[in-house]
Order: structure tokens, then C-alpha cells, then sequence
């Protein structure tokens, strides 16, 4: 009985963590030879023929891409997956001058990886990545972090762990938290009350605006005529599929048509000077609805 316990703990241990990739497709539906990437790459040039070339991708972890070489200027990409789900577009993937994953590449790993940002990305620039008990003489105050292992940090505002601090508390096998407005310039593993922290739950707080729960409700039940959806795992909105893409462009041309019809038929009707100038707004504001549909909201990070 005891080595069945055993064996099952053993597999639960390796099924808990999983290496950070990302793979391209030549074709749609993830199809044709496939390229993977476990590597930090800070300049894609090498490869951007293939780049070119991709028309979907799949990824596990957390990976950012940036317009500028060595992980600089903007972001073009950011996406993460903070359990083994993976993750995939059917799409071209963006002009991309440096990619990598986010931390260590193996999730289980517990550590915490600090960056130094750039003027437009706080998640560029140089990456330290720690895996012992305690870290500082950081070389920069960091303006992003990101944790894996399912470990949570205290940051302190010091050099040498003393002063005010913070608790960032994690559960899952990765994530990651902006730090503007906090200067953290040491690093102990674990959360301990002596230290009269603040406490920050890096899950909850991951998206940035505080009200996933609500956008997830009208963008994953209620607003099916956009081109974007709630996507639960990377915990965002992003862009639906291409073939869902097509569908709801189809659906809202169909729609509009109608609403010029109904117009037309206003028209037609010498009624009341009144009701015909009430049915006209009412059918305009509902035609000019259909822009919103194309402001597209997709998290970049």
C-alpha cells in the first residue's frame, strides 16, 4: 500500500510543472512541420523567414515578445498559461525582434525573476532569475517579477532585508506582478508574519484591472457577436479564432443590413413626423453599435 501511495505522489510530482515552449506552424490548424523554441532568443533575426511564414502557434508558459532586439523598446506579444494548459492561435504571429520565456524553463522550479524594464515595456530590458532563499545587490530597482514553483516572496524596500516590505503570495505554477509604486531591492523566499508585511495575492491581482470576474462574465457568456472572447486559462481577453472571426464579421454585415432595410422601410410610411424621427434615431444608434465590435480590446501582457 505504501508504494502505491508512492508511486501515485511520484507521478502527481511530475505531472505538476511542465517546460515553457513555443511552436510554429506553417499552416492554418496547426498543421506542417513544426518548429519549438525552449530558448531565450534575443534577436530572432535568424529565424524571421520562419516567423514570416507562421500561420499558428501553440505555447505553454509564459513567453513576451518585443519590437527591438535584446528584449527592448515595445511589446508584441505576452501571453501566459499559469497551469499545463496549452495555449494556441490561429493566426500570423507579430513582427517580433526578441523573444523569451518568462523566468526559469522549467515552471516547478521555485524562483522569482526580476526586470529591469524599458521606457515603453516594464517587462524588458535585463532578466536575474533567483532560485535560493534570499537575493539582493539586484544591480536596478525592478520594475516587473515573475515567480514560478508555486513560491511566494517577501520583497523588501532595502538592500539588505529590512525596512518595509511586501508579501507576494502564489499558488499557481507561474505568474507575475507589475511593481509601480513599489521599490523593492531585496528578496526572501516565503512569507513570514515577523516581517508585518503587505500582502499582495499575485493570482487575484494578475489582471491588472481588478474586475476579471465581470469581463469574464459578458466576454465568455453574454457578448458573443465580438471578434474577442474571455480566455479563462490565460485569464485575459484575447482574439477568437479566425473561422469564429469570419463567422461574427458575417453575422454583424447580415445584421446591418437589416437595420439599413428596416430605415428604408421607415421611409416608405408617411406616419406621424414624430414616431418616424424616434424609429430613425433608434435604428441609427443601433447601426453605429456595430463599430464597437471592431475596437478590439486584447491584452498585450
Amino acid at each position: 500500500m505504501f508504494l502505491q501511495l508512492l508511486s501515485f505522489a511520484t507521478c502527481v510530482y511530475f505531472t505538476v510543472g511542465y517546460v515553457q515552449e513555443i511552436t510554429f506552424y506553417p499552416e492554418p490548424d496547426y498543421g506542417g512541420n513544426a518548429t519549438r523554441f525552449q530558448s531565450k532568443e534575443p534577436d530572432v533575426t535568424p529565424y524571421s523567414e520562419l516567423l514570416r511564414n507562421v500561420k499558428s502557434y501553440c505555447l505553454q508558459g509564459y513567453w513576451e515578445g518585443y519590437s527591438g532586439t535584446d528584449y527592448t523598446i515595445s511589446n508584441t506579444l505576452g501571453f501566459v498559461s499559469p497551469d499545463t494548459t496549452l495555449l494556441c492561435w490561429n493566426r500570423t504571429f507579430p513582427l517580433t525582434m526578441s523573444l523569451r520565456f518568462m523566468g526559469p524553463m522549467e515552471t516547478e522550479t521555485p524562483s522569482v525573476s526580476i526586470y529591469s524594464g524599458t521606457t515603453y515595456s516594464a517587462t524588458g530590458g535585463n532578466e536575474r532569475t533567483f532560485t535560493g532563499l534570499s537575493a539582493n545587490n539586484f544591480g536596478f530597482v525592478p520594475t516587473f517579477m515573475v515567480f514560478t514553483g508555486r513560491s511566494s516572496w517577501t520583497g523588501f524596500v532595502n538592500d539588505d532585508f529590512s525596512g518595509n516590505s511586501i508579501c507576494f503570495s502564489k499558488s499557481e505554477l507561474i505568474g507575475y506582478s507589475f511593481l509601480q509604486g513599489w521599490e523593492i531591492r531585496s528578496l526572501v523566499q516565503g512569507c513570514n508574519p515577523k516581517y508585518k508585511s503587505e500582502y499582495w495575492d499575485v493570482d487575484k491581482n494578475m489582471f491588472p484591472n481588478g474586475d476579471s470576474s465581470v469581463i469574464q462574465r459578458y466576454h465568455g457568456n453574454y457578448l458573443k457577436c465580438l471578434l474577442v472572447k474571455w480566455d479563462t486559462v490565460a485569464g485575459r481577453i484575447v482574439l477568437k479564432s479566425q473561422t469564429q472571426q469570419r463567422f461574427v464579421i458575417l453575422s454583424i454585415i447580415a445584421h446591418f443590413l437589416a437595420t439599413l432595410c428596416r430605415l428604408y422601410f421607415i421611409t416608405l410610411y408617411p406616419n406621424d413626423i414624430i414616431k418616424r424621427s424616434e424609429a430613425t434615431i433608434g435604428a441609427i444608434e443601433y447601426a453605429l453599435t456595430f463599430l464597437v465590435r471592431f475596437d478590439i480590446p486584447v491584452d498585450s501582457v
